[in-house]
Protein backbone atom coordinates (compact mmCIF):
# COMPACT_ATOMS: atom_id res chain seq x y z
CA UNK A 1 0.00 0.00 0.00
CA UNK A 2 1.21 3.60 -0.88
CA UNK A 3 -0.46 6.39 1.10
CA UNK A 4 0.01 9.24 -1.23
CA UNK A 5 -0.09 13.44 0.84
CA UNK A 6 -0.93 15.97 -1.86
CA UNK A 7 -2.21 19.33 -1.67
CA UNK A 8 -5.19 19.56 -3.50
CA UNK A 9 -4.10 23.03 -5.19
CA UNK A 10 -0.86 22.39 -5.18
CA UNK A 11 0.09 21.71 -9.06
CA UNK A 12 3.48 20.42 -8.61
CA UNK A 13 2.14 17.78 -6.26
CA UNK A 14 -0.96 17.13 -8.83
CA UNK A 15 1.49 16.55 -11.90
CA UNK A 16 3.21 13.86 -9.82
CA UNK A 17 -0.01 11.59 -9.65
CA UNK A 18 0.28 10.20 -13.37
CA UNK A 19 3.91 8.90 -12.45
CA UNK A 20 2.39 7.21 -9.11
CA UNK A 21 -0.42 5.49 -10.99
CA UNK A 22 2.48 4.31 -13.85
CA UNK A 23 3.78 2.35 -10.60
CA UNK A 24 0.58 1.92 -9.14
CA UNK A 25 -0.88 -0.21 -13.02
CA UNK A 26 2.70 -2.11 -12.54
CA UNK A 27 2.20 -3.62 -9.55
CA UNK A 28 -1.60 -3.80 -9.22
CA UNK A 29 -2.09 -7.48 -9.93
CA UNK A 30 0.08 -8.08 -7.10
CA UNK A 31 -2.40 -6.54 -4.56
CA UNK A 32 -0.82 -3.50 -4.62
CA UNK A 33 -2.97 -0.38 -3.45
CA UNK A 34 -2.54 3.46 -3.54
CA UNK A 35 -4.02 5.93 -0.81
CA UNK A 36 -4.46 9.59 -1.48
CA UNK A 37 -4.83 11.82 1.24
CA UNK A 38 -5.13 15.51 1.36
CA UNK A 39 -1.47 17.25 3.33
CA UNK A 40 -3.87 19.80 4.17
CA UNK A 41 -5.93 17.52 6.19
CA UNK A 42 -10.11 18.34 6.13
CA UNK A 43 -9.22 21.23 4.88
CA UNK A 44 -8.98 20.98 1.06
CA UNK A 45 -10.75 17.95 -0.02
CA UNK A 46 -9.48 15.79 -2.60
CA UNK A 47 -12.85 15.04 -4.40
CA UNK A 48 -12.10 17.78 -7.61
CA UNK A 49 -8.27 15.85 -8.04
CA UNK A 50 -10.29 12.37 -7.87
CA UNK A 51 -13.28 13.64 -10.53
CA UNK A 52 -10.57 14.95 -12.67
CA UNK A 53 -8.04 12.07 -12.68
CA UNK A 54 -10.36 9.33 -12.22
CA UNK A 55 -7.70 6.39 -10.70
CA UNK A 56 -8.87 3.63 -9.30
CA UNK A 57 -7.38 4.68 -6.30
CA UNK A 58 -8.55 4.94 -2.49
CA UNK A 59 -9.81 8.58 -2.06
CA UNK A 60 -9.65 9.31 1.70
CA UNK A 61 -12.34 11.41 2.74
CA UNK A 62 -11.07 11.93 7.11
CA UNK A 63 -7.17 12.91 5.58
CA UNK A 64 -7.31 15.07 8.96
CA UNK A 65 -6.83 11.89 11.24
CA UNK A 66 -4.79 10.41 8.51
CA UNK A 67 -2.35 12.53 8.27
CA UNK A 68 -1.77 13.39 11.92
CA UNK A 69 -1.58 9.43 12.22
CA UNK A 70 1.13 9.22 10.09
CA UNK A 71 3.09 12.24 10.95
CA UNK A 72 2.77 14.33 7.44
CA UNK A 73 3.94 17.74 7.23
CA UNK A 74 4.84 18.55 3.82
CA UNK A 75 2.89 19.37 0.26
CA UNK A 76 3.68 16.24 -0.87
CA UNK A 77 4.91 12.67 0.10
CA UNK A 78 4.30 8.78 -0.11
CA UNK A 79 3.97 6.34 2.59
CA UNK A 80 4.72 2.70 1.71
CA UNK A 81 3.44 -0.13 3.76
CA UNK A 82 4.28 -3.61 3.41
CA UNK A 83 1.85 -6.44 3.24
CA UNK A 84 1.56 -6.50 7.33
CA UNK A 85 0.40 -2.87 6.99
CA UNK A 86 3.42 -1.28 8.47
CA UNK A 87 5.26 1.56 6.81
CA UNK A 88 8.28 0.90 5.58
CA UNK A 89 9.58 3.54 3.72
CA UNK A 90 8.94 7.59 3.14
CA UNK A 91 9.18 9.43 0.02
CA UNK A 92 9.80 13.03 0.17
CA UNK A 93 8.61 15.73 -2.22
CA UNK A 94 12.45 16.63 -2.49
CA UNK A 95 13.52 13.52 -3.36
CA UNK A 96 14.70 14.25 -7.69
CA UNK A 97 14.43 10.05 -8.00
CA UNK A 98 11.25 9.48 -6.24
CA UNK A 99 9.84 7.37 -9.05
CA UNK A 100 12.69 5.26 -9.35
CA UNK A 101 12.66 4.79 -5.55
CA UNK A 102 8.99 4.58 -5.72
CA UNK A 103 9.25 1.68 -7.60
CA UNK A 104 12.28 -0.14 -5.81
CA UNK A 105 10.09 0.46 -2.32
CA UNK A 106 7.34 -1.11 -3.84
CA UNK A 107 9.03 -3.96 -5.23
CA UNK A 108 10.65 -4.55 -1.30
CA UNK A 109 7.49 -3.83 0.12
CA UNK A 110 5.79 -6.62 -1.27
CA UNK A 111 8.91 -8.87 -1.74
CA UNK A 112 6.14 -11.56 0.07
CA UNK A 113 3.63 -10.49 -2.71
CA UNK A 114 0.39 -12.52 -3.09
CA UNK A 115 -1.67 -13.19 -6.33
CA UNK A 116 -4.88 -11.23 -5.89
CA UNK A 117 -6.33 -14.97 -7.09
CA UNK A 118 -5.61 -16.01 -3.39
CA UNK A 119 -7.95 -13.71 -1.97
CA UNK A 120 -11.55 -14.69 -1.98
CA UNK A 121 -13.41 -12.91 -4.43
CA UNK A 122 -13.51 -8.88 -3.58
CA UNK A 123 -11.44 -9.14 -0.35
CA UNK A 124 -8.57 -6.78 0.81
CA UNK A 125 -7.95 -7.60 3.99
CA UNK A 126 -8.12 -5.51 7.34
CA UNK A 127 -5.12 -3.65 8.04
CA UNK A 128 -6.37 -1.70 4.34
CA UNK A 129 -9.87 -1.06 5.86
CA UNK A 130 -7.44 0.44 9.04
CA UNK A 131 -5.97 2.56 6.97
CA UNK A 132 -9.18 4.81 6.59
CA UNK A 133 -10.83 3.38 9.83
CA UNK A 134 -7.79 3.18 12.31
CA UNK A 135 -9.79 3.65 15.20
CA UNK A 136 -12.17 0.64 14.33
CA UNK A 137 -9.29 -1.56 13.25
CA UNK A 138 -6.88 -0.90 16.29
CA UNK A 139 -10.11 -1.75 18.61
CA UNK A 140 -10.51 -4.80 16.27
CA UNK A 141 -6.94 -5.93 17.71
CA UNK A 142 -7.40 -6.16 21.10
CA UNK A 143 -10.68 -8.77 20.80
CA UNK A 144 -10.44 -12.30 20.13
CA UNK A 145 -11.86 -11.93 16.48
CA UNK A 146 -8.19 -10.46 15.39
CA UNK A 147 -6.06 -14.11 16.91
CA UNK A 148 -8.34 -16.45 15.88
CA UNK A 149 -5.93 -18.35 14.51
CA UNK A 150 -4.17 -18.29 17.74
CA UNK A 151 -6.51 -20.46 19.76
CA UNK A 152 -6.04 -23.23 16.86
CA UNK A 153 -2.54 -23.33 16.39
CA UNK A 154 -2.18 -23.19 20.52
CA UNK A 155 -3.76 -27.14 19.64
CA UNK A 156 -2.41 -27.79 16.21
CA UNK A 157 -5.73 -27.57 14.87
CA UNK A 158 -5.16 -25.44 12.16
CA UNK A 159 -4.81 -28.04 9.64
CA UNK A 160 -8.31 -28.86 9.98
CA UNK A 161 -10.80 -27.72 7.82
CA UNK A 162 -13.55 -28.02 9.44
CA UNK A 163 -12.18 -25.46 12.41
CA UNK A 164 -10.39 -23.06 10.10
CA UNK A 165 -13.65 -22.34 8.17
CA UNK A 166 -14.53 -20.26 11.33
CA UNK A 167 -11.59 -18.83 12.32
CA UNK A 168 -10.78 -16.85 9.16
CA UNK A 169 -11.87 -14.19 7.03
CA UNK A 170 -14.41 -15.00 3.41
CA UNK A 171 -14.38 -18.93 3.67
CA UNK A 172 -17.75 -19.39 6.44
CA UNK A 173 -19.88 -21.49 4.29
CA UNK A 174 -17.29 -22.86 1.80
CA UNK A 175 -15.46 -25.15 0.87
CA UNK A 176 -11.68 -24.24 2.89
CA UNK A 177 -8.31 -24.63 2.14
CA UNK A 178 -5.09 -25.11 4.32
CA UNK A 179 -4.97 -22.26 5.93
CA UNK A 180 -1.32 -21.49 5.10
CA UNK A 181 -3.09 -21.29 1.22
CA UNK A 182 -4.96 -18.53 3.17
CA UNK A 183 -3.50 -14.80 2.40
CA UNK A 184 -1.88 -13.50 6.09
CA UNK A 185 -4.65 -10.52 5.83
CA UNK A 186 -7.43 -13.13 6.38
CA UNK A 187 -6.07 -15.19 8.88
CA UNK A 188 -8.42 -14.16 11.30
CA UNK A 189 -12.29 -12.75 12.09
CA UNK A 190 -11.45 -9.69 10.24
CA UNK A 191 -13.69 -6.69 9.62
CA UNK A 192 -15.00 -7.91 6.13
CA UNK A 193 -15.96 -10.89 7.67
CA UNK A 194 -18.78 -8.64 9.50
CA UNK A 195 -19.28 -6.05 7.53
CA UNK A 196 -19.19 -7.42 4.15
CA UNK A 197 -16.18 -7.45 1.04
CA UNK A 198 -14.06 -4.29 1.01
CA UNK A 199 -13.27 -4.53 -2.25
CA UNK A 200 -16.11 -2.42 -3.91
CA UNK A 201 -15.58 -0.06 -1.50
CA UNK A 202 -12.44 0.96 -1.19
CA UNK A 203 -12.23 1.45 -4.87
CA UNK A 204 -15.28 3.73 -4.61
CA UNK A 205 -14.01 7.55 -3.88
CA UNK A 206 -16.97 8.86 -1.57
CA UNK A 207 -20.12 8.12 -0.89
CA UNK A 208 -21.83 4.80 -2.80
CA UNK A 209 -19.43 1.99 -0.68
CA UNK A 210 -21.28 -1.68 -0.23
CA UNK A 211 -20.33 -1.84 3.09
CA UNK A 212 -23.00 -2.68 5.54
CA UNK A 213 -23.62 -2.63 9.47
CA UNK A 214 -22.97 -5.70 11.49
CA UNK A 215 -25.85 -8.05 11.16
CA UNK A 216 -26.43 -11.44 12.69
CA UNK A 217 -26.96 -13.10 9.38
CA UNK A 218 -23.11 -12.68 9.39
CA UNK A 219 -22.52 -14.40 13.32
CA UNK A 220 -24.86 -16.89 12.92
CA UNK A 221 -22.70 -18.77 10.05
CA UNK A 222 -20.08 -19.54 12.86
CA UNK A 223 -22.45 -19.32 16.10
CA UNK A 224 -24.87 -21.65 15.38
CA UNK A 225 -26.86 -23.88 17.31
CA UNK A 226 -23.73 -26.11 17.64
CA UNK A 227 -21.12 -24.01 18.48
CA UNK A 228 -22.80 -21.36 20.56
CA UNK A 229 -25.55 -23.18 22.37
CA UNK A 230 -26.91 -19.74 24.17
CA UNK A 231 -25.81 -17.09 21.40
CA UNK A 232 -27.87 -13.82 21.93
CA UNK A 233 -26.95 -11.29 19.59
CA UNK A 234 -26.89 -8.49 21.49
CA UNK A 235 -24.72 -9.61 24.32
CA UNK A 236 -22.00 -11.49 22.13
CA UNK A 237 -22.17 -7.85 19.90
CA UNK A 238 -21.21 -5.82 23.17
CA UNK A 239 -17.51 -7.71 23.23
CA UNK A 240 -16.72 -6.60 19.92
CA UNK A 241 -18.72 -3.74 18.85
CA UNK A 242 -16.53 -0.53 18.02
CA UNK A 243 -17.99 2.04 20.75
CA UNK A 244 -18.79 1.13 24.08
CA UNK A 245 -18.17 -2.92 24.15
CA UNK A 246 -15.83 -4.52 26.18
CA UNK A 247 -13.80 -7.25 25.60
CA UNK A 248 -13.43 -10.82 26.81
CA UNK A 249 -10.30 -12.03 28.32
CA UNK A 250 -8.26 -15.43 27.38
CA UNK A 251 -9.23 -16.69 30.56
CA UNK A 252 -12.99 -16.52 29.39
CA UNK A 253 -12.51 -17.96 26.55
CA UNK A 254 -10.97 -20.92 28.22
CA UNK A 255 -13.95 -21.30 30.05
CA UNK A 256 -16.53 -21.41 27.69
CA UNK A 257 -19.50 -24.23 28.12
CA UNK A 258 -17.85 -26.59 25.56
CA UNK A 259 -14.69 -26.30 26.91
CA UNK A 260 -15.77 -27.62 30.63
CA UNK A 261 -18.60 -29.47 29.72
CA UNK A 262 -21.10 -27.53 31.40
CA UNK A 263 -23.19 -25.12 30.54
CA UNK A 264 -23.33 -20.54 31.48
CA UNK A 265 -25.78 -18.83 32.21
CA UNK A 266 -26.09 -17.02 28.83
CA UNK A 267 -25.20 -13.14 29.91
CA UNK A 268 -22.07 -14.95 30.79
CA UNK A 269 -20.92 -15.88 27.06
CA UNK A 270 -18.48 -14.91 25.20
CA UNK A 271 -18.54 -13.64 21.49
CA UNK A 272 -14.83 -15.97 21.54
CA UNK A 273 -17.01 -19.24 22.30
CA UNK A 274 -16.70 -20.24 18.53
CA UNK A 275 -13.04 -19.58 18.47
CA UNK A 276 -12.26 -22.11 21.12
CA UNK A 277 -14.81 -24.46 20.70
CA UNK A 278 -14.24 -24.97 16.99
CA UNK A 279 -11.43 -26.84 18.17
CA UNK A 280 -13.84 -29.53 19.34
CA UNK A 281 -16.80 -29.50 17.16
CA UNK A 282 -16.73 -28.74 13.31
CA UNK A 283 -18.62 -27.09 11.52
CA UNK A 284 -20.12 -30.28 9.43
CA UNK A 285 -19.98 -32.29 12.48
CA UNK A 286 -16.62 -33.55 12.79
CA UNK A 287 -14.40 -33.22 15.85
CA UNK A 288 -11.94 -29.85 15.37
Amino acid sequence: VAVVFLKPTCGKCTMKLPGVDKSFQTFKDEGFTVVAVSSAGDKEALAPVAQRYGYDWIWAQNSGEIKKQLDNHVAFQIVIFDMAGVPRFRIDENDADWKVHLELCIGAAIERALDLSAFPQAYVGSPICGLCHMPEWEQWLGTAHAHSMDSLRKRQNQYKLECVVCHVTGEAGKDVRPWRMTPRELQSVGCEECHGPGGPHRTVPYPGAEIHSTEESSCVRCHDEENSPNWDYETYLAKVVHQGGSEASESEVESSPKQNGEDKDPGADQVEEATEEREHSGKNGGKG
